[in-house]
C-alpha cells in the first residue's frame, strides 16, 4: 500500500473505535452543533468526547502546524480524512466557519509568529468565535468604498464606524474587520485589516431580525473603540490583500457547505420528501414530473460534489480551481433544491406559523426564504460571473471592479 492508502486505512479503524455511539444514532441538527467560543456548550457529553479526541489528533484543523493546534497533514492526506469522516457519517467537532475557515488561514498566511501563537491554537481548540467585519450600510458589493475610520494614536488605533450583516457577531468574542486607515489614499490602498475584541469600551451590537424566523446577522457599531497596533493584520494599508485572500476563502466555503450541511434538505432527504407527501415508502413513485425532478437533482448534486472533490485534485499546468466557480455552482444548486422542496410539499410548502403546518412544512417554508441568501453572502452570482469572466476566462473588463 501506498503512504496514503495507509493513512486511509488508519483513519477508518480509528473513526471505528472513537466515534462516539450517541452520535452515530441520532439526527444530525444544526442546534447541536459545538460552535466553540467561551459562551459556548457542548450539546452533549458525546459531542464534547468527539471534540476532545479530534482535537488530540490535531485533526479540527488538520492541514495547519502541529504547534499551532492542526496535524501538519499535507492536501492529499487531509482530502483522505474529510472523505472517510464523510463517508462514516462523522459530525463536525467545531463548526466555525469564520474562525477555521477564514481567519485562521489569514493568520498562517499574513500574521507574524507573535500573532499565530496568540491567536491559532486557540481557534483550534474551539477556544475563541470569531464574526467577520466587512460589509457596511454603504458598502456591500462595492466592500472597498467603506467608510469606518481606523485614526493611528501611538500605539493604538481608534475605531469609529459601522459593521452590517455581521453573522453571530452576538455570540462571537472577536471580530476581524477591515478599516479606512488613510481616506486621501485611493479605496483600496488606504484600507487596514484589524483583529477587535468584541468586549472592548465602545461596541455596541444589535441583532437584526429576518423574514426566515432567523435572527444570526448583526449590526455593530464602533465609537472611538481603541485597538493595539499588534492586532493589525499585515502592514498599515494593506489590508485589501488580506480580505481578497478572507473573501476567496469564504466562497470556497459557502460552495463546499451549501447543499452539504449548510442547507437542511439534499437531493437524498428531498426523495424522503416526496416519499412522505405521497405516501408511497418503499418501491418507484407513481408522479413521472416527480421522478424526473429528483433525478436532477440528485445528479446535480453528484456534479457538485465532484467539483468540490476535485478542486484541490488538478493537474498542476491547469492550476487552483477559482473559489467563485464552486461558490456559483454550489449556491445555485441549494437554490434549485429548496425550490423544488416547496413544491414537493404542495401548499404545507407555503406554511408560516400555526397548528395547521408541521414542523417539516415550517421547516421547508424557511429554508426557502434563506436559501436566496447563498446567491448574495460572500458575494452576489453576478459579481462571481464577472470574476469568472475577468480571472478565469480573462474577458476584457468593461465595468467597476469587485471584491
Amino acid at each position: 500500500m501506498t503512504t496514503t492508502e495507509e493513512f486511509r486505512s488508519e483513519v477508518i479503524a480509528w473513526v471505528a473505535e472513537r466515534y462516539p455511539d450517541a452520535l452515530r444514532s441520532a439526527e444530525v441538527d444544526a442546534d447541536e452543533a459545538y460552535l466553540g467560543g467561551t459562551t459556548a456548550t457542548f450539546p452533549s457529553h458525546a459531542a464534547r468526547r468527539w471534540m476532545d479526541e479530534m482535537s488530540e489528533r490535531g485533526w479540527v484543523a488538520p492541514t495547519w502546524p502541529a504547534h499551532l493546534g492542526g496535524a501538519g497533514l499535507d492536501p492529499a492526506r487531509a482530502r483522505v480524512l474529510a472523505e472517510e469522516l464523510a463517508r462514516a457519517g462523522c459530525r463536525p467537532p467545531l463548526v466555525s466557519v469564520h474562525g477555521l475557515g477564514m481567519i485562521g488561514p489569514a493568520l498562517l498566511e499574513f500574521g507574524t509568529p507573535e500573532q499565530q501563537a496568540r491567536f491559532v491554537p486557540d481557534i483550534a481548540a474551539g477556544r475563541v468565535r470569531w464574526c467577520q467585519g466587512f460589509s457596511e450600510p454603504g458598502a456591500g458589493s462595492d466592500l472597498a468604498g467603506l467608510s469606518t475610520r481606523a485614526v493611528r494614536d501611538g500605539d493604538e488605533y481608534v475605531v469609529t464606524g459601522q459593521k452590517v450583516w455581521t453573522s453571530f457577531a452576538d455570540e462571537s468574542d472577536w471580530i476581524f474587520a477591515i478599516v479606512r486607515t488613510d481616506p486621501a489614499a485611493p479605496k483600496r490602498d488606504g484600507l487596514s485589516f484589524l483583529l477587535v475584541d468584541l468586549r472592548s469600551p465602545g461596541i455596541e451590537v444589535r441583532p437584526i431580525a429576518l423574514i426566515s424566523g432567523r435572527s444570526e446577522f448583526c449590526e455593530v457599531f464602533f465609537d472611538g473603540v481603541r485597538v493595539p497596533v499588534n492586532q493589525r493584520l499585515s502592514d498599515e494599508g494593506q489590508g485589501w490583500a488580506v480580505t481578497r485572500f478572507i473573501l476567496g476563502k469564504e466562497r470556497q466555503l459557502l460552495g463546499q457547505n451549501t447543499g452539504f450541511g449548510g442547507g437542511r434538505l439534499g437531493a437524498r432527504e428531498l426523495i424522503g420528501l416526496a416519499r412522505r407527501r405521497r405516501g408511497c415508502p418503499a418501491g418507484t413513485l407513481p408522479d413521472a414530473a416527480v421522478r424526473s425532478a429528483l433525478a436532477e437533482a440528485d445528479i446535480e448534486e453528484e456534479c457538485a460534489r465532484a467539483l468540490v472533490r476535485n478542486a484541490g485534485g488538478r493537474s498542476p499546468g491547469a492550476g487552483p480551481l477559482h473559489p467563485s466557480v464552486v461558490k456559483l455552482t454550489m449556491s445555485a444548486m441549494m437554490q434549485h433544491q429548496a425550490d423544488l422542496a416547496v413544491e414537493l410539499s404542495g401548499l404545507g410548502g407555503l406554511g408560516w406559523d400555526g397548528d395547521a403546518y408541521g414542523d417539516d412544512e415550517l421547516a421547508v417554508a424557511r429554508d426557502y426564504l434563506y436559501s436566496k441568501a447563498w446567491t448574495i453572502g460572500g458575494g452576489s452570482s453576478e459579481i462571481q460571473r464577472n470574476l469568472i469572466a475577468r480571472q478565469v476566462l480573462e474577458l476584457p473588463h468593461l465595468g467597476p471592479e469587485e471584491p
